[in-house]
């Protein structure tokens, strides 16, 4: 077991690498922000407007939209990168902000109504052009490799992975206290939301990449090659102080440098269609990494259907899913507020196992062959998978919980 000292120095080593690399400090703030701009809305706004409104076909509905969203995603990721080699993936990150914001936007334009829930579904199946999953968009992680010192970029983006589920958390609770802030409001947490975003986009403007750098080089050797051709005058006091220690020949030389090599970057020959398959014929052109696809497949089916059906479930088991009661006796108890405080439960304790069982199955792996500890994790998840609905069955916000719990550990 670790010292309390040794865990207090690997947090400072932490700290010194995040410190050494800020725009990737930056980058893994922005990862977050993404994720609560797309996941928050999600659990607190939609998801009881969906037991309000779509009742026994819920999950049914959900399951259609993340067929769509997910199959967008898949074919939007080789494209992205495409473009994010070519207009940077500072940009991308920007266009994936804008695309997972939709939902949003949409629920705040058409209100929490039925029309505003079927506009919310498009607009949900349209951010699938952002290629994100749980973890988020893959631009983002290409955006942190970029901007981290070689020696750090591994340790960062373990960071990124691990920050995904605490920012989850941390965006739900805050957004279950703005909720009941407002009186359960949602348009007030969505306002919020849509504040982020445009905050979210401030933030990735003040990011400097290896890009931008080069691109502020190539100015200042035209600043100084400007003044030196009229007549060696020095440029203004306020200056970049970069050029004003700088020779010209220096700067003329960085500059050239830079853009050379930003002219010797090749550019694909392959069509775009061929790009966006290049990774799933890598796969089944290796046949140990087409088993462990197959797995992981077979592992996650259950456990994706069972995510699709776990608010639907949980909903149904309190008494709360359908058209809200117009009984003036049963208006007090409020179901659109319980249905949003389900879908927190629910999903916060999802959120723990996973990052739990994360941890975990590291540890495991570190200790064993990763090939061990899959063949252990297989059976445990299919049992724990069986387990969650027994225990849903109880009808209580512990049992949802639990079985949130469940069905995010595997």
């Amino acid at each position: 077991m670790a010292s309390p000292a040794a865990a207090a120095a690997r947090r400072c080593s932490s700290m010194a690498m995040l410190a050494r690399n800020p725009d990737a400090a930056k980058t893994i703030l922005a990862l977050g922000c993404l994720l609560i701009i797309s996941l928050v809305p999600h659990t607190l706004v939609a998801t009881p407007l969906q037991g309000k409104y779509w009742g026994e076909s819920m999950a049914q509905k959900q399951g259609s939209i993340n067929l769509a969203m997910y199959s967008i995603a898949f074919f939007a990721i080789g494209p992205l990168g495409r473009i994010g080699d070519r207009i940077g993936n500072q940009r991308t990150v920007a266009f994936a902000t804008f695309v997972l914001a939709l939902p949003t936007y949409a629920l705040l334009a058409w209100g929490p109504t039925a029309l505003g829930l079927a506009v919310w579904a498009v607009a949900k199946v349209l951010s699938g052009l952002s290629g994100s999953s749980l973890t988020g968009s893959p631009v983002c992680y290409a955006l942190i490799n970029e901007v981290s010192e070689p020696a750090d970029v591994e340790a960062i983006l373990g960071m990124g992975f691990a920050g995904v589920s605490l920012f989850w958390m941390l965006g739900g609770v805050a957004g279950i206290w703005i909720l009941k802030a407002a009186g359960g409001a949602p348009r007030v947490l969505l306002g919020v939301v849509a504040v982020l975003s445009g905050l979210t986009l401030l933030l990735l403007s003040v990011i400097r990449t290896p890009a931008s750098r080069a691109q502020r080089a190539a100015k200042a050797g035209e600043v100084v090659a400007s003044a030196a051709a009229g007549g060696g005058t020095s440029p203004k006091r306020g200056g970049p102080p970069a050029v004003m220690d700088a020779a010209p020949s220096q700067v003329q030389g960085t500059a050239a440098s830079a853009g050379a090599a930003t002219d010797s970057v090749p550019e694909s020959s392959q069509p775009p269609c061929s790009q966006i398959f290049a990774s799933f014929k890598f796969a089944c052109a290796h046949p140990s990494l087409r088993l462990l696809c197959i797995s992981a497949a077979l592992v996650s089916l259950p456990e994706t259907v069972l995510a699709d059906v776990l608010f639907q479930f949980s909903f149904a088991a309190l008494g709360i899913l359908g058209a809200d009661s117009t009984d003036p006796g049963a208006a007090s108890s409020n179901p659109s507020s319980q249905r949003a405080f389900v879908s927190f439960v629910a999903s916060l304790s999802l959120q723990m196992a996973l990052m739990v069982g994360s941890y975990v199955a590291g540890i495991l792996a570190s200790r064993f062959s990763s090939r061990r500890v899959l063949l252990w994790m297989v059976p445990l998840s299919a049992g724990l998978q069986a387990a969650a609905g027994l225990v849903g069955l109880a009808g209580t916000v512990g049992g949802v919980a639990a079985c949130g719990a469940m069905v995010g550990c595997p």
